[in-house]
């Protein structure tokens, strides 16, 4: 019997690797726990463990991780022909630049997002067509509700603890 090795074996671990990474690289960053090196990998630790146990949130990293490649590898293109046809950086600087990132970048997210929760949208609101009757009807659900009121008190939270 031949052993068969594929990428799709690894395909958890490189997901789990991606996602305690990125969020360690944040913690770190942005020191929002502190300069804990501890705390910010256990946080981090805890987090990818999350998405290598959730099946939706792993998908879900290994829709969006192909894509934010090629995006990123476009940008670097993008960018480079603008230095090269302008010779400055004033462009990429620009407001305009940074929110047409934003944009795509969002764009990418939500994508994916579609292509992996759409079911699951499509349970709620219905294959042939959204109404407005659905669409309170999928609002007024209690799970939905929830979010919504976690949502709101997190924005208010937010709000009161940035304020100074």
């Amino acid at each position: 019997m031949a052993l068969e090795f594929s990428l799709a074996y690894l395909a958890p671990v490189l997901a789990f690797l991606f996602v305690i990474t990125l969020i360690y690289a944040l913690l770190a960053k942005t020191k929002v726990l502190g300069e804990n090196t501890s705390i910010n990998f256990l946080i981090s630790f805890v987090i990818a463990m999350i998405f290598l146990i959730t099946p939706l949130a792993r998908t879900y990293t290994l829709k969006v991780t192909p894509w934010l490649a090629v995006f990123l590898v476009c940008l670097f293109l993008f960018v480079l022909i603008l230095t090269f046809v302008h010779s400055n950086f004033n462009l990429i600087k620009s407001k305009g630049f940074s929110a047409a990132l934003i944009i795509m970048l969002l764009a990418v997210f939500v994508i994916s997002g579609i292509n992996v929760f759409g079911y699951l949208v499509n349970r709620y609101l219905g294959v042939v067509g959204i109404s407005v009757a659905d669409v309170k009807d999928t609002v007024l659900q209690p799970t939905v509700l929830g979010v919504l009121v976690l949502f709101v008190i997190g924005a208010i939270l937010s709000w009161f603890l940035s304020k100074k």
